[in-house]
């Protein structure tokens, strides 16, 4: 099993994305969010640390033979589009960037994805998923 690589500078995004060719006709395979609340045994609510807030996205690819895992910790946002008629599901290019001011990584399955932009969640035009942290692995 690969170990999980961290994306850190815009030279590890680079490797990432020469690796898994810029996304380009990929797709999300499987979602799956952990946000670190829950309720102890006396019935209160705990709400979880920061980097408790987990989200794991699996993605295949047409040209990749294994799957690409990315696991976003400090998940501050996300959102996931499903089903659309008359859209195809699979990933043309990404948006990847670092936002060093903020601490956070932004990843988005279009790279016309702007988060200054306000985004509508009921009909958001992408998925995205904003973080502290993301690390990426080859499964």
């Amino acid at each position: 099993m690969n170990e999980w690589k961290e994306i850190a500078t815009q030279s590890d995004i680079n490797v990432l994305m020469t690796v898994y060719g810029g996304f380009h006709d990929s797709c999300i395979f499987s979602v799956n969010y952990f946000s670190g609340s829950f309720t102890d045994e006396d019935g209160v609510m705990r709400n979880g640390t920061e980097q408790e807030k987990i989200l794991y996205l699996s993605l295949n690819s047409q040209s990749a033979k294994e799957t690409l895992e990315l696991r976003f910790s400090g998940v501050r946002a996300f959102g996931i589009v499903g089903w659309q008629e008359g859209c195809f599901c699979d990933i043309s290019s990404c948006y990847l960037k670092l936002d060093k001011e903020k601490g956070l990584v932004i990843w988005a399955d279009s790279e016309e994805f702007s988060p200054e932009a306000s985004v509508n969640p009921i009909n958001p035009e992408c998925s995205y998923i904003i973080a502290s942290n993301l690390e990426w692995a080859l499964r």
